[in-house]
């Protein structure tokens, strides 16, 4: 079964757990680039509340400070580091203490500082409010672990990387509508990206966003393994299985009747 989908690389049985390999190192990698910048913007906002004139000097001073250093060290980490799954764990759990702090530090400030001096309220008010966003961002960082944590992460070749790179940019850019082969799947988890899914003979890709993730499977491997009401024309609701990853959303009708066509062929 060779299969030359997107790229020089033929599809095979002896390649494609490779090519998912290297899209999950992608994929991993892609998280933790987001979570190294977002750790050094939070870096920087502390070490900046650091340096409020109001508290230089004090305890509260020095504990920004010292939160802002290390989540500038993580952050420098997470973007250079080697791409480990265990690093989404860490960046939430970092998130979470440093929200924390950042909620009960500047609430306590807002109560001990000079109340005749209403900017001094103002910025720790929205340092506290600041402090709630990062908690709900560390929270929502390490459920992400559970894609990565039984898979087995290495550095692909570069055959396999241009591989990636070209199937994910030409087939996140077509149109159902341009390509017979292309069907769209919408997870219905809040700010997913959408899915765009290639279907050629016994091999399906699915890419999210630009590339954000992609799976690569047989067609065995692809199940639809919870099916809403279909009607004519109508968004059909699913639960959409690639390899081991299960994906609630719907398809649009016209995806539905290409995944229906496909999997039921022969080819």
């Amino acid at each position: 079964m060779k299969r030359n989908m997107s790229g020089n690389i033929s599809i095979n049985e002896e390649n494609i757990d490779a090519l998912q390999s290297t899209a999950d190192y992608n994929s991993l990698r892609g998280e933790l680039v987001s979570a190294g910048i977002a750790s050094l913007i939070f870096g920087l906002t502390a070490i900046a509340t650091a340096l409020v004139p109001a508290i230089w000097g004090s305890f509260f001073s020095a504990m920004w400070f010292l939160f802002g250093a290390f989540l500038l060290s993580e952050g420098i980490l997470l973007i250079a580091g080697t791409p480990r799954p265990v690093g989404l764990i860490s960046h939430g759990l970092v998130m979470v203490i440093v929200s924390i702090w950042n909620v009960v530090g500047a609430g306590l400030l807002v109560l001990i500082l000079d109340p005749a001096n209403p900017i001094n309220k103002i910025v720790f008010q929205a340092i506290a409010t600041f402090g709630i966003f990062q908690l709900i961002w560390g929270v929502q960082s390490i459920p992400r672990y559970g894609r990565f944590h039984k898979i087995s992460i290495q550095k692909p070749s570069k055959e396999n990387q241009r591989w990636f790179d070209q199937a994910a940019g030409s087939i996140s850019a077509m149109k159902p509508e341009d390509s017979k082969d292309i069907v769209v799947f919408i997870p219905s988890e809040p700010y997913a990206k959408k899915l765009k899914g290639k279907l050629q003979g016994k091999v399906a890709i699915f890419v999210q966003g630009k590339g954000d993730d992609m799976f690569i499977a047989e067609k065995q491997q692809v199940n639809i393994v919870g099916l809403g009401n279909v009607r004519p024309r109508k968004s059909v609701r699913a639960t959409l299985q690639i390899r081991n990853r299960k994906i609630k959303g719907k398809f649009p009708f016209q995806s539905f009747e290409r995944y229906e066509i496909w999997k039921s062929g022969d080819k």
